[in-house]
Parts: C-alpha cells; structure tokens; sequence
C-alpha cells in the first residue's frame, strides 16, 4: 500500500486491497469524501469503462492507467459545480475501471436520462450506473481506508522516506510513536498500559486541533525499522491507542546509515 498526492486532483489517497477474485485498487480524493459524508449528495453514480489490457492481476499497465486517469480527468471536468456533484475517486477490478461520483442528482451529466445512460470521453465509452445512496454506505463499508490501511499507507510513507535517505533498516535505533487523547486525564492514565507492553513513555504534550485541544502522548522502543517489524510494532501501538480511549497518530525515526550505532 502506498499513499500519495496526484497532480490531477486534490488530497489523493491511494492504496489497494487484495481480495478473492484479485486486487482492488482504490484512488480516494479524501476531501471530496468528507463533503459527501457531511451529507447532501443522495445519488452515488459509477461511471465504468473497460480496461483495453489488463494484465494478469486485472489492471492496466501504467500507460493505459495514466490514459484512463486523463480521459476520467476529461469525464469530472464535464461535471457541474461541486455544490451539484462531487468526484470520490476511482476503482480498478478485473479489468475495469470505475469512477465514483456523489450528486445530489441522478443527472449530472446532463444527458437527459434520469436513469442508467452513457457519456462518451475523448478515448472512452462510460457506462453511468446511478443509485441511491443517501448515507453514504458505500463510503463509510467500502471505499475510504479502514484505520488498519490508514495505518499501514502512513508506514509505507515513512518507510520510502526513510528508504530515499539511504537508511539501512537492519540496523535498531529508537522507533517514536504517537497517540492522541482527547484530555490529559486519558493521556496520563494511558501511560501504565504502554509501558507495560514495553514502550517507554517520553513525553505527553497539549496539542491544538480543530475540535479544541488534545494530549499528544510519544512513546518510543528500540528496533529495527525494516517492513517486518515495522508492520508488528506499528499494530502494537495501534491497538494500545486504540484500547486506552486514544488515536494512533503515526510513528517516526531517524535514518540510520551503515557507520551509526543506531543510537
């Protein structure tokens, strides 16, 4: 999984999930989701077309994908204002690409049909599925990361910035991490159960956030900071912020190169 942010759109997240008939490769635009949750977008709209040749797993190779994101780009451009219709992202699944839009029509494309229609682009032929959707489920079960993928992008970010500055992650140096707790009663009353699993606590800190102030709560262990361990400390600290009230908040080291100590 891998997180990142693309040229064409606004706050992009993209991960995948493997599932039994293949791997499933999500691209949310974040923001644009949380308009739709806010509420007001009652049609959830899938725009669909082939992929011309997709490989074995399904998926198009990088140059169909990025023709496929160009001509998708041309298919959200033909989209009203965002206060009519907003674009979610896309999937690519066995051999198909499917563009996700929310509207608060079934229409937004003007083409007269209220009902399934289609929209032409400039290199492909888009099936418009319109549904009903007023909550959002799909979002909310299916599409956004659940907090396990969101943790594991924000891994894979720090571990290709660490892998960009010439780390080597064999080598054990202090892994710092971060949960946030909504008062510092809860922070503090956190700090037995962390050190217990063998984190030390380091320091707790009252931190501003758009819902008043929080408590930042690092604790750090030693290790090295390879994939494997990685995805095991990281779990670990999730699931310790998770059961003491609080919200895991990623974690951070410094590179170590082959002459440190790692300390």
């Amino acid at each position: 999984m891998s997180g990142h942010k693309n040229g064409g759109f606004e706050d992009v997240l993209l991960f995948a999930r493997q599932t039994p008939q293949g791997p499933l490769l999500h691209t949310v635009v974040t923001a644009q989701c949380e308009k739709v949750l806010a509420g007001g977008y009652p049609w959830r709209l899938w725009a669909v077309t082939q992929i011309a040749e997709p490989g074995p797993d399904g998926l198009p190779s990088s140059e169909e994908s990025a023709n496929l994101a160009q001509d998708e780009e041309e298919l959200v451009g033909r989209l009203p204002g965002p206060e009519q219709a907003l674009h979610c992202g896309s999937l690519q699944h066995r051999g198909h690409y499917v563009s996700l839009i929310y509207s608060v029509t079934p229409d937004p494309f003007e083409t007269g049909s209220p009902d399934d229609h289609r929209v032409f682009t400039s290199a492909h032929v888009w099936d418009v599925y319109c549904r009903e959707d007023r909550k959002a489920e799909f979002l909310h079960r299916k599409f956004i990361p659940t907090p396990k993928e969101r943790r594991r992008i924000g891994d894979r970010q720090v571990l290709e910035a660490l892998e960009e500055a010439g780390d080597r992650p064999e080598i054990p140096r202090p892994i710092r991490f971060f949960a946030l707790f909504p008062t510092q009663a809860q922070a503090t009353a956190a700090g037995p159960a962390i050190s217990e699993a063998g984190f030390a606590v380091t320091d707790t800190t009252e931190v501003p956030s758009q819902d008043g102030p929080r408590w930042s709560v690092m604790f750090e262990k030693e290790s090295p900071a390879g994939p494997g361990s990685i995805e095991q400390l990281s779990s670990q600290a999730q699931s310790l912020c998770e059961s003491t009230g609080g919200e895991y908040d990623g974690w951070e080291c410094a590179p170590v190169s082959a002459g440190q100590s790692g300390q």
